[in-house]
């Protein structure tokens, strides 16, 4: 019976491991870290995600994971409120979960398989190979090394993957021009969904989290956060208070001292030249880190997961030759390219004209905002945004 390691135990690898392991195949499941605490995890599900979940009919997993839905979607340009929409039908609501207790349910289910093994703290020291093939990687967990023996190697292990650096992967990248500030509030009463606030050079998103408190992302161009991280924490809060509007700006303000974990984010947009190589396979972002527009990370993960899992658990069924395997390679990568690609595409689109500093961006955006007070017009965005909230393509059908 082929053997798997899986690096990284993010949404992709340990979505991967379960339903391998429910496949009933051997599956070492590793991660670097000890818990899943992160400084930063994207944590809004949409609908295309929780596609995914149905899919895989983990039918508990909402009784498990804290979550919020995001049913309502508020727009302000320069501080000036243009539109509020309700989400009405349940199926399209986004929601915000806690990704640490998501993976702990994850690696939950899978751990009820004896055939499944997480090792978290490992570090993945070496990548074995024989005859031009993977064939084992050694971890080093603490002081020890240990060596795992595998048929395959998936690199889930995210935008900074040792699978696609140690393989030799190439990569090409489309970065969005900007950085992301990331940081918590306490609740504000009324504020529900996703608040979008526009202005010259900058964008925030602001939603309830899990915890009930307030998540914002304050993205900026790229580079321009330098200088204010030197003046302190009060001197860019009180930017971001420059371009929200002002109930939302006197809540920052009263909170100057209580603003929860903020870092800078450094946004990267990019994809290897092939998802395949030596018999390893990246997913993830390991092999596509996604631009945080339209809140893509965790659900393009899941996807992946999905199609990698089903078209393995095809060519395991069979004697699982080099060739087999390569050819499941291929298809994981053409069927998710599909999708990634021309995500990635639309994901570039938005931050060129939002935050766009010359003469033409503000007269650009503020024609956009009388046109989105048309409900035609709302409704034609709509349907341009629907790949971002659905999905490209039918993961149970490709």
């Amino acid at each position: 019976m082929p053997e798997t390691v899986v690096v990284g135990a993010g949404p992709a690898g340990a979505a991967v491991a379960l339903m391998l392991a429910n496949a009933g195949h051997t599956v070492t499941l590793l991660e670097r870290q000890r818990d899943f605490a992160r400084e930063f995890r994207g944590e809004v599900l949409m609908p295309s995600g929780t596609d995914v979940l149905d899919q895989m009919a983990l039918d508990d997993w909402r009784h498990q994971v804290k979550h919020r839905a995001q049913s309502e979607l508020t727009l302000y340009l320069n501080r000036t409120h243009i539109l509020s929409e309700s989400i009405t039908a349940p199926a399209a609501v986004p929601l915000a979960i806690s990704q640490p207790a998501f993976l702990e349910y994850l690696i939950n289910q899978a751990d009820r398989h004896p055939n499944f093994r997480f090792i978290s703290g490992a570090h993945l020291h070496e990548i074995n190979m024989s005859h031009g093939r993977v064939n084992g990687v050694i971890c080093r967990v603490g002081m020890d090394k240990r060596t795992i023996p595998c048929d395959v190697l998936i690199g889930a292990d995210g935008r900074n993957s040792r699978v696609r650096k140690t393989l030799g992967f190439e990569t090409q990248t489309t970065s969005p021009p900007m950085d992301i500030v990331w940081f918590k509030l306490p609740p504000l009463a009324h504020r529900r969904g996703f608040s979008a606030y526009v202005s010259r050079g900058h964008l925030a998103i602001l939603y309830q989290s899990w915890d009930d408190n307030l998540q914002m992302a304050w993205i900026i161009l790229k580079g321009t956060f330098g200088e204010l991280r030197k003046r302190g924490i009060e001197a860019w809060a009180r930017q971001v208070c420059l371009h929200v509007d002002e109930v939302l700006a006197a809540h920052i303000e009263a909170n100057l001292e209580n603003l929860q974990h903020p870092f800078l984010l450094d946004s990267v947009s990019d994809c290897v030249t092939t998802w395949h190589k030596y018999g390893g396979l990246l997913i993830g972002d390991a092999a596509h880190t996604m631009s945080p527009v339209g809140a893509q990370g965790i659900n393009i993960a899941l996807r992946d997961a999905y199609v990698t899992a089903r078209e393995l658990n095809s060519a395991y069924a069979h004697k699982a030759t080099p060739e087999r395997l390569d050819a499941a390679f291929a298809k994981i990568e053409s069927l998710r390219m599909a999708e990634v690609k021309p995500l990635q595409a639309l994901q570039a689109r938005p931050p060129k004209v939002v935050l766009s500093q010359k003469w033409w961006g503000e007269m650009v955006r503020r024609s956009a905002a009388k046109l989105l007070a048309r409900p035609a017009i709302r409704h034609r965005a709509a349907r341009v945004a629907q790949p971002l909230i659905f999905g490209l393509t039918d993961i149970a059908g490709d």
